[in-house]
């Protein structure tokens, strides 16, 4: 007598795949993982932009003061905002603040990136 039996390697091509439930789960897991990926990345760009504005702004306002101390115009007051010729967005403006020690002072530069101040340097030079 002959059992009727399933065919097991039929029923193992029928049984292989994935439900619809895994394929869920791991696009799930996969566009969290993307999400974070770009997150990262983006984070990553605007450091990068930042850094750079930072860095160009010091080199900038070091310039600019390098140029008040060859000067030598020592009075203490504040001057007006002037824009770079090849940098327009950068805005700079020096004060000279006396100190109380005599014939130091304290030479300032602020640095505006679109009119954000992004920092002061500060220097102190000896007037005439």
């Amino acid at each position: 007598m002959k059992l009727n039996r399933p065919d097991t390697k039929r029923r193992c091509r029928l049984d292989a795949g994935f439900t619809l439930v895994e394929i869920v789960i791991s696009l799930a897991i996969v566009s969290i993982a993307l999400v974070t990926l770009l997150t990262i990345f983006n984070r990553t760009v605007v450091t990068s932009t930042d850094s750079g504005i930072l860095t160009k702004g010091v080199m900038l306002a070091s310039a600019k003061m390098a140029i008040a101390e060859l000067e030598g115009k020592f009075v203490p007051g504040e001057s007006e905002w002037e824009e770079d010729e090849k940098y327009p967005r950068y805005r700079f403006r020096k004060k000279m603040t006396e100190t109380g020690l005599g014939t130091a002072l304290l030479l300032q530069v602020d640095v505006e990136y679109e009119e954000r101040q992004i920092m002061t340097l500060e220097n102190y030079v000896l007037s005439k």
